[in-house]
């Protein structure tokens, strides 16, 4: 498509018959579909339109692709969407990286799948979605633009349906970003995956890794701008039923929303890892997972509720008590949500720092919840807020409670139900717990967050932890989070973790290893940044060379920090200038965005191009700001300077 004008695929499938689109050990990359503009939308790399249509694709990779983009709006680069067509889809080892869809315009994800008509069905296996965009770039006063949906899977069909994603890993996508002035503009649903049934439906998630996504951004003077649903899922189950599953998968360190802004709710966010609604029959799973290290929300601004948080794990907002919601062995820690207050009314304040639940009857198995924090003095519930009325019923066994903050209950928001077996660590309960077995104001003694076997984070019990075999048999799952069996002594142990003997005969497990970066240097430190917009990391010579030394495998974030002029305020340095005594001068860096690396132990080097979040950097003096991670442990943080310069 030219200018202003649509576009449909270098692939396309189209027609009122019935068709087949299979593709094999392919590469579709740097391909524009669509022209821009407010008309200029663009519908997908490979569509398929036809009346109803099978699509079948292994092995194949889309990278570096652009659909619709400045200002007009973009419909995956992967399109299966036929008007009065029954879709079935089978993706296996795809690789989606670096994409572009609908920036400045709005963004549906980077596979948009959704057809009409009762049994529709989408399998995806063993894929890699990383660095996507799906809208960003809001600009001005218009509203919704720049907001996204989906960063890996736009999933909106009209029918009965049933969606599986399976050993798939969703990195560092984005949906939404920033906001502008318009409202809702550079908002976001569904960091990875977006999904919203008309009809009955069912999504299941399994193996698979969420890490670094992010829904919406900070706001803007536009009500509701930046606001994000869902770090790494957004779903909402419409109908008279349906399903949710999510098994044996890791959410980390992804961002929903951000600081606040002049617009009321601007930056606020919900579900760090997972936001889900469901009808009052609804299934919903949530076993043997981690969610740790999500932010969502952020500091407040002038703006009413701008920067508010809720649940930095995952937020289930059910319409009545019938819904049956199984909770099991999960890990939810060190998560954070809102922050410091604004002028605002309401403004950073988080509710649920772990867990937000709402509408349903939820049972809580052997999870941990620890280490989870939420915003200002107001925020409420810094493991789990519960709305715990006439539309819910919340009861925890076999579970721990411990060292989360908030304001108001640092654990637990409300009191539930407990089926006892449960550790808590304040006293007197703020959960509710006094039944047989429940342990109150005791420290469970839990490890660091890390691999310590399976698919998922879990924390360990430490030698002399009051949770081991002090948990309740009758009802105990077969196995841990990371399947080791249960139990292993006489009683289950308390928490997602069961303690199991040391191996024998050469066989236990090395512990992981604490990351250390060593000799970061960047050649040139005058960067002349690529040209237009695309990935940070890429094999083009224009740019700088990062190398580094790490002492084992791990992810390493760069962050890029801007310089700007501070006040002293004791040992931090700040924006604002002290409203008593001498204000002396300091160098505060702000972020500007950041990218990751996965590193080999010993030597490590790839190109920076210059560009941030797909962006050239603005002309100017940065800093690097390095840290590796690696099993929930992570290296001490390393800088390096660096300038952008004019071509």
């Amino acid at each position: 498509g030219g200018s202003d004008l649509e576009g449909f695929g270098v692939v396309h499938v189209g027609g009122a018959s019935p068709g087949s689109l299979n593709i094999t050990g392919s590469s579709f990359s740097s391909n524009h579909v669509g022209g821009g503009g407010t008309s200029g939308t663009g519908f997908g790399v490979v569509s398929a339109l036809s009346s109803a249509v099978d699509v079948t694709i292994t092995n194949t990779d889309f990278t570096n692709n652009t659909i619709g983009g400045d200002g007009g709006d973009g419909f995956g680069v992967l399109n299966v969407t036929p008007s009065g067509g029954v879709p079935t889809v089978d993706l296996e080892s795809v690789v989606f990286r670096g994409n572009t869809v609908g920036d400045g315009g709005i963004g549906f994800g980077t596979i948009d799948f959704g057809g009409t008509g009762d049994g529709q069905t989408l399998t995806v296996r063993g894929a890699i979605f990383d660095s996507n965009a799906v809208g960003g770039g809001a600009v001005g006063s218009t509203a919704n633009s720049g907001s996204g949906n989906g960063g890996g899977l736009f999933i909106s069909p009209n029918g009965t349906t049933t969606v599986n994603v399976e050993r798939s890993t969703f990195t560092n996508n984005d949906a939404g970003g920033p906001g502008a002035d318009g409202g809702d503009s550079g908002s976001g649903f569904g960091g990875a995956i977006y999904a919203t049934f008309s009809a009955v439906g069912s999504l299941s998630v399994s193996n698979s890794t969420f890490s670094g996504n992010s829904a919406g951004g900070n706001g803007g003077d536009g009500g509701t701008s930046g606001r994000g649903f869902g770090g790494g899922i957004y779903l909402s189950l419409a109908g008279t039923e349906g399903t949710l599953s999510v098994t044996g998968s890791e959410f980390s360190h992804n961002t929903v929303g951000g600081m606040g802004g002049g617009g009321d709710h601007s930056g606020s966010g919900f579900g760090g890892g997972m936001y889900a609604s469901y009808p009052s029959t609804a299934t919903i799973t949530v076993d043997r997972n981690s969610f740790s290290d999500a932010r969502v929300g952020g500091d407040g601004a002038t703006g009413p509720d701008g920067g508010t948080g809720s649940a930095g794990g995952f937020y289930l907002n059910g319409s009545g008590i019938t819904a049956a919601v199984s909770v099991t062995n999960n890990t939810i820690a060190r998560n954070s949500i809102g922050g410091a207050a604004g002028a605002g009314i309401g403004s950073g304040v988080g509710l649920g720092g772990g867990l937000f639940l709402s509408g349903g009857t939820f049972n809580l198995l052997n999870n941990t919840i620890d280490a989870n924090t939420t915003g200002t003095a107001t925020s409420v519930g810094g493991g789990i807020y519960g709305a715990n009325g006439g539309s819910s019923a919340i009861s925890l066994k076999n579970t721990i409670v411990s060292g989360n903050a908030a304001g108001e209950g640092s654990n637990c928001a409300d009191p539930f139900t407990s089926g006892g077996h449960n550790i808590e660590d304040t006293a007197p309960s703020q959960c509710g717990l006094g039944a047989a077995g429940d342990r109150v104001g005791v420290n469970p003694l839990l490890g660091p967050l890390a691999n310590n076997g399976g698919l998922t984070l879990t924390e360990p019990l430490l030698a002399g932890s009051p949770a081991i075999d002090a948990g309740d048999n009758s009802g105990c799952p077969a196995t841990d989070q990371r399947g080791v069996a249960r139990p292993q002594a006489g009683a289950c142990d308390i928490g997602a973790y069961e303690l199991a003997p040391p191996a024998t005969g050469g066989g236990q497990t090395n512990p992981p290893i604490t990351p250390k970066l060593t000799k970061l240097a960047l050649r040139p430190s005058k960067i002349l940044p690529d040209k237009g917009r695309g990935p940070s990391i890429s094999a083009r010579k224009r740019g700088a060379t990062v190398s580094y030394t790490n002492n084992t495998a791990a992810t390493t974030t760069f962050t890029v920090q801007r310089p700007h002029k501070g006040f002293r305020s004791g040992k931090r340095c700040r924006a604002k200038r002290p409203k008593r005594g001498k204000a002396k001068r300091c160098t505060l860096y702000k972020k500007v965005g950041s990218f990751t690396h996965k590193d080999k132990a010993g030597k490590n080097s790839f190109h920076f191009t210059g560009r941030v979040k797909r962006h050239r950097l603005r002309p100017g003096r940065y800093r690097f700001e390095v840290v590796a991670r690696q099993s929930g442990l992570k290296s001490g943080k390393v800088h390096k300077s660096f300038r952008i310069i004019r071509q």
